[in-house]
């Protein structure tokens, strides 16, 4: 039998596989079984691997499930190898796909034991030499990280049903398991709790919950899994030195800190997922309103680590600056914070955060700044960057937003912006690295101005059905694919450069089974088709400059 730790990695696995993103696609995966469920189907089917275990018996449930359901041995898949996984042989910098041969699963564990066969697609080349190193070799990994491939030498196996077991692992861990399970007494997975987890997932899906709170609500699950596991590493530490030894006053106040959060987090979670006390948290009464009268900073400006000549040269600069800023009147208030995430803690709808030049660490941009917010570059250098552990997306942004003058670096596996709705201005912005620099939801509008979106290992910016994009003066390049767009999205493109992408500089996403008339058409005059506006663009040294695919054939969903 696995131990608890053993269902916290897996679920520590789900959250670093991106699976809580919109579409999250791996690089190059090739062609796999994908599973889809009627809504009472997977509800009956979730019940039924459950039985309305405890909490702490859950992982136990989960081997039940899948004894006599899943191959034991002598299938293929594609293992999704984390970036920068800790007590890795591969240590990779940016997620890989890698195909196996799956030699031994492990029901007790929930893991199979693989052999490595060979890359899928281009990486890196340091990550392709750790991996072509360990060609033959074998690795135990979670089963939740492996995607069953569609074509298998043996006929005789059941791979539907191995696939399905494995896609239903996942989906629980990423809809169904929240953070704080473990750490509440009687949290049992009945089918009322089930149902209504699954009816929460559903109404996201279908967009009867705003974008803006379904935002908020994943920022909740990343920030309680971070807590979670910081706490779960004191543990363990204390743990490791016997039974005797007297944990640290240090510890325990910290861990006190950390459960205290992550009830807080909860409470939040909750609050928010309920349309009711939704509304009555989003929207205070008048008489709430009266009594909030307190002096209030609309304006923070985030420095550190500067000397008083740098410091006397940036305020130089400000003048310039707030004229720029109509926003800004003489009578706002002004506050200065040492961090980014202490001035977004602080900030409210319609504030202005005013970098100065240095590192910036973003954990998230908050749920009211996230909504309405600019957040402006002093100078040069300065730089905003994050990290895989805060999350798959560095900047979530879910209403009208302005960047200015800022280079964002993404951590791996991490994309840069995503747009869930409202007006997104991009001007003088740098991203570097990451999973995907840009990607626009349906309803977004976007206004990019002199940006620079390079190194993404998947591809530079992506626009889904319904969203409106604007991107003049920029250049997007050494990517994986360079501006990617489903068919119902409408994208203008001026005086851009899109070249030295790895697969593909642009290319529309049609429907899956819909058929493409356009492909025996030039590049230059395709991409006129293509785009609502085509003015004095540079399209070239990609793998291929414009094509037009199916969806199911650049991203298919495991």
């Amino acid at each position: 039998m696995g131990s608890e730790t053993d269902l916290q990695s897996i679920s520590e696995a789900i959250f670093r596989n991106d699976l809580t993103s919109p579409r999250s696609a791996s690089p190059c995966m090739p062609h796999v079984v994908r599973v889809q469920w009627e809504p009472d189907d997977h509800l009956a089917e979730l019940c039924h691997m459950l039985q309305g275990a405890a909490a702490e018996n859950v992982e136990s449930q989960l081997v039940q499930y899948v004894e006599n359901k899943i191959e034991p041995t002598g299938w293929k898949a594609v293992w999704t190898v984390p970036p920068n996984l800790p007590n890795s042989s591969f240590n990779l910098k940016q997620e890989a796909c890698v195909y196996v041969d799956v030699i031994d699963v492990s029901r007790e564990k929930l893991t199979a034991a693989v052999k490595v066969l060979k890359p899928v697609g281009n990486m890196l080349k340091g990550d392709l030499h750790l991996i072509e190193e360990a060609k033959n070799k074998v690795f135990q990994v979670p089963l939740i990280e492996l995607s069953v491939l569609a074509d298998q030498e043996n006929g005789a196996l059941d791979m539907v049903n191995t696939a399905e077991v494995i896609c239903q692992i996942k989906f629980f861990y990423e809809h169904i398991w929240q953070p704080w399970d473990l750490e509440e007494e009687n949290t049992a997975f009945t089918h009322a709790v089930v149902t209504s987890r699954l009816k929460l997932y559903q109404d996201i899906q279908d967009g009867l919950i705003p974008s803006s709170v379904a935002a908020h609500l994943k920022a909740i699950i990343r920030e309680a899994c971070a807590t979670l596991k910081e706490l779960q590493n004191i543990e363990s530490r204390n743990e490791a030195k016997g039974l005797d030894f007297e944990m640290d006053e240090k510890d325990v106040a910290h861990l006190f800190k950390l459960h205290k959060q992550l009830e807080n987090l909860k409470a939040q979670f909750e609050l928010l997922k309920n349309p009711i006390l939704r509304e009555l948290s989003i929207f205070p009464t008048q008489e709430e309103e009266m009594h909030v009268k307190k002096p209030y900073s609309k304006v923070k400006i985030v420095a550190h680590g500067l000397t008083t000549s740098q410091m006397l040269k940036q305020m130089a600069m400000l003048p310039e600056l707030i004229k720029s800023l109509t926003q800004i009147t003489d009578e706002d208030l002004w506050q200065t914070c040492s961090t980014l995430q202490d001035a977004i803690h602080a900030a409210h709808e319609g504030d202005v955060i005013i970098l100065l030049p240095g590192q910036h660490t973003l954990c998230q941009l908050g749920f009211l700044f996230a909504k309405c917010g600019t957040l402006i570059g002093l100078g040069e250098g300065v730089v905003v960057e994050g990290k895989s552990e805060n999350g798959d997306v560095l900047m979530d942004i879910t209403g009208n937003f302005t960047i200015q003058n800022i280079v964002l670096k993404p951590g791996p596996g991490q994309i840069g912006v995503v747009v869930h709705n409202g007006l997104t201005i991009m001007q003088k912005v740098t991203i570097m690295g990451g999973k995907w620099g840009v990607l626009g939801l349906k309803e977004t509008q976007m206004d990019m101005n002199q940006v620079s979106v390079q190194n993404c290992s998947s591809g530079g910016i992506d626009f889904r059905d319904g969203a409106a994009a604007s991107i003049s003066s920029s250049t997007i390049k050494n990517c994986r694919i360079g501006i990617q767009f489903e068919e119902g999205a409408k994208v203008s493109l001026s005086s851009t450069r899109v070249e030295h992408n790895e697969k593909y500089g642009m290319v529309k996403l049609l429907p899956e089974g819909k058929e493409c008339s356009a492909q025996e058409t030039p590049a230059e005059a395709k991409l006129a088709c293509l785009l609502q506006n085509d003015t004095e663009n540079t399209v070239e040294q990609n793998g291929e400059n414009v094509a037009v695919l199916s969806a199911a054939l650049i991203s298919p969903k495991n």
